[in-house]
């Protein structure tokens, strides 16, 4: 009993904070595993990305800039007696006509003002557009 009350317990939760300038139009690829992503336009030209990693030991992020491309990736490092409680929820803060690519597994996408093409995709999860537009 007491290997599975350890295996389910959640770990400590881990802050990130990143912040990229752009030139051009930015573009954002954010592939996620058990997480929720939200987009928020504004003005300028900054990128800030937020992170909340849950379980954070179990979790690898990494988040990279080339040029106006932006990547964020997390992957939840997964036992064989185990698939646990880690992931990521994710805070975008982006220029309005962002291009988005978003995939995350087990969340809620919800974009707020965008007005960039892209593509999203999530499993288990809704879908929320606020005020988009093309």
């Amino acid at each position: 009993m007491n290997i599975v009350n350890v295996a389910c317990s959640i770990g400590p939760t881990e802050a990130r904070e990143d912040s990229f300038i752009v030139r051009g139009q930015p573009r954002i690829i954010i592939n996620s595993e058990n997480g929720n992503i939200e987009v928020n336009a504004r003005s300028g030209n900054e990128v800030l990305i937020e992170a909340t990693l849950r379980d954070a030991p179990k979790i690898k992020y990494e988040v990279n800039q080339t040029g106006d491309v932006i990547t964020v990736d997390v992957k939840v490092k997964r036992h064989w007696w185990f698939w646990g409680m880690g992931g990521a929820d994710l805070t975008v803060i982006t220029p309005v006509w962002a291009t988005l690519e978003l995939n995350t597994s087990n969340g809620l996408v919800e974009l707020h003002g965008i007005s960039g093409w892209g593509s999203i995709e999530t499993s288990n999860g809704r879908l929320v557009l606020d005020e988009c537009r093309r």
